[in-house]
């Protein structure tokens, strides 16, 4: 586990612990192992003294928690979940667009099929594990971590999803 000493948003070192969930699966998704193979960790959250900031101060390092996709997101709840979300995106957002972890796509494609392509100049997704099968115009899959890119190649993002 690594261990987060200064605070995300405003780099203060003062983290308080605030909640600890004892013993918690570090990955959210279906596995083909049997689940007494599974990893558990306590899931440590802290607060940041400065700024308010809630966050997790023990963190699984990316390249164990990501090394297969997560679940796909199907369902119901999540196709009214991603529709509401596309809803307010549509509202709020700009015409570059960064998805952080796009795994399926769904998020991107619902949002060009709703909204007139003209006003999206791009949407990018950084995935290290996509589950992709087919890539919407103007939609750009970059597997990787969002850690190892350089966000100076996207100087026209205004969104981050």
């Amino acid at each position: 586990m690594l261990q987060r000493k200064k605070c995300v948003i405003c780099s203060s070192n003062r983290i308080e612990n605030l909640y600890t969930l004892k013993d918690f699966p570090i990955k959210m998704s279906s596995t083909n192992q049997h689940f007494e193979k599974d990893i558990e960790k306590d899931m440590v959250w802290g607060i940041c003294i400065e700024c308010g900031c809630i966050q997790l101060i023990f963190l699984v390092p990316s390249e164990i928690l990501y090394e297969e996709s997560h679940n796909d997101a199907i369902g119901s709840t999540w196709e009214k979940h991603n529709q509401k979300f596309v809803n307010f995106l549509i509202k709020y957002s700009g015409q570059g667009i960064l998805e952080i972890g796009g795994g399926s796509g769904k998020i991107a494609s619902n949002y060009i099929e709703k909204r007139e392509k003209k006003k999206l100049r791009e949407w990018i997704i950084v995935e290290p594990n996509p589950l992709i099968e087919v890539i919407p115009e103007k939609v750009t899959v970059v597997k990787a971590f969002i850690s190892d890119i350089e966000m100076k190649n996207y100087t026209e993002i205004d969104t981050v999803v």
